[in-house]
């Protein structure tokens, strides 16, 4: 008794080393005392409470309910998460606050509870509070997306865009091994794209590299990787795409979604044989498929096979008749073929359907000019113009000035064809067909002969085979009187020319005439006469005939 009386005592002296010796002790750890089992029983009965509410579409009291099953077990994880959503959901900011913080305050708690957090401040308009919750939540669990989306939608309310910017990167830097986390970062980018926080080629460069870095993991679920290849589709990288497509659909051969995504890619790359293949696949599988249809529409017309087009455009109108863009497709067709009375019998089946548009108007204006009816498509130009200074301006392109100035040529409204062609050639220099044009109306009128001779000329340096355009500098050069040179012009657009053109011959007599050669003059006006019948062309050999030798 009397060592001990002495150690404790005021003189006693203790080494040193002693203190080194002996451990400072650690706190003790928080510990959640595990449920009792009637804690455990009262929590399961109210989260049965829940659903029951939940079911009964009440679900103010099944939030009630879940909040209580979460009190009552702390360690009730997905109850927890969803409490807490709820709360947030119904805009209880108080209470999502407190509830979320006091399970914070315990071990282990949900990694979504920091961003909930966050986001209940921030419903309280508690910024400051708001962002060191959601700061906390990514220092603590950075590869958890959801506190970095959380903070970046703070910064960038409040104006800090790139503050908000700097969020993403540090995100987009982490070493996550979770395909969805780099998907999703994907639609963040997209977002600040839309924003414009960021340039599309910046944002198209992100999301690329985030793609990447989830195609990379090389996930097994289909569904993650038919979303990295749908983002490779949008962001035109076609052939990425088209590798996980096909892997898909060797798994899932019958998926139609897969099918004709993989169609219009092998469409976009020139791969005809392979989207025929898979369509021809996808016709029998889906002989009611209206899309199906569709495509082997488009890829006919691409093969210039127009009749064979046309016919599954036919289809296609049967299976779904309210497919407004169909019917231009196949008007347009029509056109083409040189059926504009069947085009315009489509496009009045349009326009009993469908809004009036530019579209519309314009294929009308073609194939009525085609028809000779050059009033009537100069009134469908003029609505089609209309229609897309309001609705479409970029509609109002060189091909459009094009037709419309043809159509005013016709009408013999020539100043109006000259400034409509001539706006044609400023919004395309290049275009050949409106140097032609504007070229050949000159010369049929013996106006500004030199400066139709040179856009003819550029015409044909685009186009060196053309006979239109072979036609047309030898009627400029007949006009200015070197018939010679223009006899060689003509006769090198007819040995050009695929079929009979009664026009081409019809010149080729007159400029035999201006070079004195009557009888070959008449032999072509009998040429031209046994292609296309022509009272002008009949009086100018009947004349002839009629002249002394």
């Amino acid at each position: 008794m009397a060592g001990l009386v002495m150690l404790a005592g005021c003189n006693a002296r203790q080494p040193t080393t002693v203190k080194k010796l002996v451990p400072k002790p650690n706190p003790a750890p928080t510990v959640v005392p595990r449920p009792s089992s009637e804690a455990l029983t009262q929590s399961l009965a109210h989260y049965a409470a829940g659903l029951s509410f939940d079911l009964r579409g009440e679900f103010k009291l099944a939030l009630e309910e879940y909040v209580l099953s979460a009190i009552a077990n702390p360690k009730f994880e997905p109850v927890v998460v969803e409490s807490a959503r709820r709360l947030l959901r119904g805009r209880e900011f108080d209470r999502a606050v407190e509830f979320i913080s006091k399970r914070l305050t315990l071990p282990d708690p949900p990694v979504p509870l920091y961003p909930m957090l966050g986001l209940a401040f921030a419903g309280l308009g508690k910024t400051n509070e708001a962002v060191s919750a959601c700061q906390v939540a990514v220092k603590k669990f950075p590869l958890n997306l959801a506190g970095y989306i959380q903070l970046s939608q703070l910064y960038t309310q409040a104006g800090k865009t790139n503050e908000a910017l700097k969020v993403i990167s540090d995100a987009a830097r982490q070493p996550s091994s979770d395909p969805t986390f780099w998907l999703a970062l994907t639609e963040i980018l997209a977002g600040f794209e839309n924003q414009k926080a960021l340039t599309t080629v910046d944002a198209k460069a992100r999301i690329l590299s985030a793609t990447d870095k989830a195609a990379d993991l090389k996930p097994e679920d289909p569904e993650v990787r038919e979303r990295i290849g749908n983002l490779y589709l949008i962001l035109g990288q076609f052939d990425k795409a088209e590798a996980i497509y096909e892997a898909l659909l060797e798994s899932n051969p019958d998926q139609l979604s897969l099918q004709e995504k993989l169609t219009n890619i092998y469409l976009r790359g020139g791969k005809q044989a392979k989207a025929a293949k898979l369509l021809e696949s996808l016709r029998r599988e889906s002989p009611t498929n209206p899309q199906v249809y569709y495509l082997l529409g488009t890829l006919a017309y691409e093969a210039k096979d127009y009749a064979k087009a046309a016919e599954n455009y036919e289809t296609v109108l049967r299976l779904n008749p309210d497919l407004e863009q169909v019917y231009y497709d196949l008007a347009g067709l029509l056109i083409t073929l040189q059926k504009p009375v069947a085009a315009l019998d489509m496009l009045q089946k349009a326009r009993s359907r469908f809004k009036l548009n530019f579209t519309l108007e314009f294929y009308s204006g073609v194939a009525l000019g085609l028809m000779g009816k050059f009033p009537e498509a100069l009134n469908h130009f003029t609505s089609a113009e209309i229609v897309a200074k309001t609705t479409e301006p970029s509609r109002l392109n060189h091909l459009f000035y094009y037709q419309l100035g043809g159509a005013h040529e016709r009408v013999g409204n020539i100043p109006d064809a000259v400034a409509y062609l001539k706006k044609a050639l400023v919004l395309r220099p290049d275009y050949a067909e409106a140097q032609n044009y504007l070229g050949y109306m000159w010369a049929e009128r013996g106006d500004n002969l030199e400066e139709a001779q040179q856009l003819i000329t550029k015409a044909l340096k685009l186009a060196p085979e053309n006979p239109a355009f072979l036609d047309s500098l030898a009627w400029v050069l007949h006009q200015q009187g070197n018939h010679s040179e223009a006899l060689k012009q003509i006769k090198l657009a007819i040995a050009k020319s695929t079929q009979p053109d009664a026009t081409l011959v019809e010149h080729l007599g007159d400029i035999h005439l201006a070079l004195n050669q009557k009888e070959e003059a008449a032999t072509a006006w009998r040429e031209s006469l046994l292609i296309q019948a022509n009272d002008k062309v009949k009086n100018k050999l009947q004349n002839l005939l009629r002249s002394p030798p």
